[in-house]
C-alpha cells in the first residue's frame, strides 16, 4: 500500500512539474484566453491524441490502451475511444535427461503457445463549461474485450535410444474470455497551451465476464486420457485510481 501511494504521489508531482514547465516556456510565445482556447481545441471537428503519465515521468498508453483519441462534435460534446490488439506465439523445445546405472532416459517435449486479445472502449463526454481554461467533464460508455490462449504440448520418452510408445503424451489447454461493461467517468482538463492540456479522471465500471477453460490429456497408445471443461460467469464492479494524462489537439 505504501509503494502504491508513493507511485501515485510521483505521478501527481510529475504532472504538476510538467504543467509548470509548459506554462513557463509557452507563456512568452502564446497566451491562452478562453476564446482562443475554445477556437483551437474544444471546437467542432477537433481531434486529440491522449497519452498517460507514468510515475517516472514518461509517456505511456492512456487507460492501458494502445491508441486513445478524442473527437469533438461541439465545444461541449465529444467521444473518446481507444483500442488495443495484442498477439503472440512461441515454440518451446525441452529435453530432460535422466541417467542411472542401467539406463539412459530422456523426455523430449515440444510446446506450442499462442494468444490473442482485443479490447475496445468508447466514452461519450459532456463538458458543461467548455470555454473555461479549466474544464470539467463527465462521460459514459461501453467496454468490450475478448481474449484467447492455447497451450499444446507433445511429449516423447526415449529410453536407451528407443521411443517408448506407451509414454507418448499430448496435452493442451484452451482458455477464452469475453467481457462487456459500462463505464462512467468524471474528470478535469486544464489547458497549458492552446493545443496541449493535462487531464485527470476517475472512473467507475461494471462488467459482465464469461470465461471458459478446457484441458485435455491423452496417451497416443490410448491407454488413458482425461479432460476438463469449466465455465465461469461473473459481474464485477470496480473503480480505478485517478489517471493522469496529456492531450495533444490538432
Amino acid at each position: 500500500m505504501a509503494s502504491s501511494g508513493t507511485a501515485r504521489s510521483k505521478v501527481v508531482l510529475c504532472a504538476i512539474a510538467f504543467a509548470a514547465a509548459v506554462t513557463f516556456f509557452s507563456g512568452s510565445v502564446e497566451t491562452v484566453s478562453a476564446d482562443e482556447r475554445s477556437d483551437d481545441a474544444l471546437r467542432a471537428g477537433s481531434w486529440a491524441l491522449q497519452f498517460g503519465i507514468s510515475s517516472n515521468f514518461t509517456l505511456i498508453s492512456f487507460e492501458g490502451l494502445s491508441i486513445s483519441a478524442k473527437k469533438h462534435f461541439s465545444p461541449s460534446r465529444a467521444i473518446r475511444f481507444g483500442t488495443t490488439i495484442a498477439a503472440w506465439t512461441e515454440d518451446v523445445n525441452m529435453d530432460d535427461l535422466y541417467r542411472s546405472q542401467d539406463h539412459q532416459q530422456s523426455s523430449i517435449s515440444d510446446a506450442d503457445n499462442n494468444s490473442l486479445s482485443w479490447d475496445i472502449s468508447a466514452l461519450y463526454l459532456f463538458y458543461p463549461g467548455p470555454r473555461d481554461r479549466l474544464s470539467f467533464f463527465a462521460g459514459l460508455g461501453p467496454d468490450f474485450g475478448y481474449s484467447r490462449a492455447k497451450h499444446e504440448t507433445n511429449t516423447n520418452v526415449i529410453r536407451d535410444g528407443q521411443v517408448i510408445q506407451d509414454a507418448e503424451q499430448n496435452k493442451w489447454t484452451y482458455n477464452r474470455r469475453v467481457y462487456l461493461g459500462l463505464r462512467g467517468v468524471l474528470g478535469a482538463e486544464w489547458f497549458a497551451t492552446k493545443r496541449i492540456s493535462l487531464i485527470a479522471d476517475y472512473s467507475l465500471s461494471t462488467r459482465y465476464m464469461w470465461e471458459k477453460s478446457e484441458t485435455s490429456s491423452e496417451y497416443t497408445s490410448g491407454s488413458s486420457s482425461s479432460s476438463t471443461d469449466n465455465d465461469r460467469q461473473r459481474f464485477d464492479l470496480y473503480s480505478s485510481a485517478v489517471q493522469f494524462g496529456i492531450s495533444v489537439y490538432f
